[in-house]
C-alpha cells in the first residue's frame, strides 16, 4: 500500500543493528493522517535522507492497519520512503485495512483451552498462497470449533496485517466467517 503526505512528529531516524532505519512519524494528508512505524521484525533500509518534518513524502509497499481507530502503515526491508513530487498523490483516505478472502484451511494453530491459550489461529491456503487468520477471546467464531483441516472459508470484512514476515488477516468486531464448503466437499490436499 502507498500513501503520502506531510511528515509530523518525525522520530528518528537511526540505524539499527541490522542495517535497517529505525524512525516514526504522523503522515498528514488534509485531514487525514496515519501513523508510519517500522514493523516488529524487519525495519526499512531504503529512507530518503531528506525525511524532515514538514516534507511531503511517499511511503511505498507499507503494510496498513488499523489501532485503536487510528490508520498505521507498517514499514519493513521492503518499503521505502522518497521524496514525493507535487504530483504524486496516494491519499491516506483510499487505503484499505479491510479485505475479505476466500481460502481452504491447511492447519489448526491455535485453539482456546479455557488454561492458557485464547485465540483461535488456523493457516489458510489458496492459488495465490497463504495467510494466517487469528481471533483474539471475544472475536472467536462460535463457528470455529465446527472448522478443520480441509474446509473451505470465506472471511468477510478481516482486517490486514502481518506477524513474523508472515501475511495475516485478524478477526475483528465486523468480521463474519463463514463455511463455504466442508473437507468432504473438496478434493483432499
Amino acid at each position: 500500500m502507498d500513501a503520502t503526505g506531510i511528515v509530523s512528529g518525525l522520530s528518528g531516524p537511526s540505524l539499527n543493528e541490522a542495517g535497517g532505519v529505525d524512525l516514526s512519524f504522523r503522515l498528514q494528508d488534509g485531514y487525514d493522517r496515519a501513523k508510519v512505524r517500522p514493523s516488529r521484525y524487519r525495519a526499512p533500509k531504503n529512507v530518503t535522507r531528506s525525511i524532515a518534518n514538514e516534507v511531503k513524502v511517499r511511503v511505498t509497499d507499507a503494510i496498513p492497519s488499523v489501532w485503536r481507530g487510528e490508520v498505521v502503515l507498517d514499514i519493513d526491508d521492503e518499503s521505502s520512503i522518497s521524496l514525493a513530487t507535487e504530483e504524486d498523490s496516494c491519499p491516506i483516505v483510499e487505503i484499505e485495512t479491510r479485505i475479505s478472502v476466500i481460502g481452504r484451511i491447511w492447519s489448526v494453530d491455535a485453539f482456546p483451552d479455557g488454561q492458557g491459550i485464547s485465540r483461535w489461529s488456523v493457516t489458510l491456503i489458496d492459488s495465490s498462497g497463504y495467510a494466517g487468520l487469528i481471533a483474539f477471546k471475544q472475536f472467536i467464531p462460535v463457528l470455529a470449533a465446527g472448522l478443520s483441516r480441509g474446509d473451505e472459508i470465506a472471511v468477510l470484512n478481516g482486517e490486514v496485517g502481518e506477524f513474523n514476515g508472515r501475511p495475516q488477516v485478524k478477526v475483528g468486531p465486523n468480521t463474519r466467517i463463514v463455511t463455504v464448503r466442508t473437507s468432504e466437499d473438496v478434493p483432499k490436499f
